[in-house]
Parts: structure tokens; C-alpha cells; sequence
């Protein structure tokens, strides 16, 4: 009996409380005509991914995304060469975000040595968010 009640306890709390909790997507595909990058001096950079999940909890979140850069490798064929993979948790406060963001960079291409990597403290504001 007491096993009964604790699991139905757990139940109920995990549905009260998942109510709470928000969950979010987000990504883009985007096309560049030109631009210059020191990493890539031979070719451009055409098109990009950023695919991205996330979850809030009242005012706080954490979210993860994947950013891959794509060239052109031969006359229609194109290849990743660089991913970056962000992940960010903070506080949202009205119209200002205080947060964390660690970025780290992992080189498909071997042709292509780019390395980045930082951790980031930040305050930020929005003001879509006001009504």
C-alpha cells in the first residue's frame, strides 16, 4: 500500500510540475552569396544550419544548439567543414536575460584547422517583450 501511494504521489507531482515546465525549437537554414572567413581562404561559405532545443522553467532556461557551416566541395556537391555547439542557461527577468554561454568548436575538414572555443557571462535586454 505504501509503495501505491508513493508512486501515485510521484505522479501527481511530476504533473502538477510538468505543467511549469516549457519546451521550445527553433533552427534556420540560411544561404550566404559571399562572405570572407580566414579559415576558409580557398573556398566561401554557402550555406549554414543551426538547429536548437530548449526547455524554460518560470524564469529560468537552458537551451542547446548545433550551428554547422557547409561549402561547396565540388561542382554540385557540398560538405561541412566546421560545427559549433552552444549551450546557454541563465534567467530571464522581465525584458533582461542574465546568462551563461559555452561555445565549443569541432572541425570537420581536416584541410581547415579552425578551433574556437569560450565561456560567456551576459546581460542582455529585449524589448519585443514588453506589452
Amino acid at each position: 500500500m505504501k509503495k501505491i501511494l508513493i508512486i501515485g504521489m510521484l505522479i501527481i507531482s511530476t504533473y502538477i510540475y510538468a505543467n511549469d515546465f516549457r519546451f521550445y525549437s527553433f533552427g534556420e537554414f540560411a544561404y550566404y552569396p559571399m562572405k570572407e572567413d580566414y579559415y576558409t581562404s580557398e573556398e566561401n561559405t554557402y550555406f549554414s544550419t543551426n538547429i536548437g532545443i530548449g526547455m524554460e522553467y518560470k524564469f529560468l532556461f537552458v537551451d542547446v544548439n548545433q550551428f554547422v557551416d557547409v561549402t561547396k566541395s565540388r561542382s554540385f556537391y557540398f560538405s561541412p567543414y566546421r560545427e559549433k555547439y552552444y549551450v546557454t542557461a541563465g534567467f530571464n527577468f522581465w525584458i533582461m536575460q542574465i546568462g551563461y554561454q559555452h561555445l565549443c568548436t569541432h572541425t570537420i575538414d581536416n584541410r581547415n584547422r579552425y578551433r574556437d572555443q569560450y565561456d560567456k557571462i551576459y546581460i542582455s535586454f529585449d524589448t519585443r517583450k514588453l506589452k
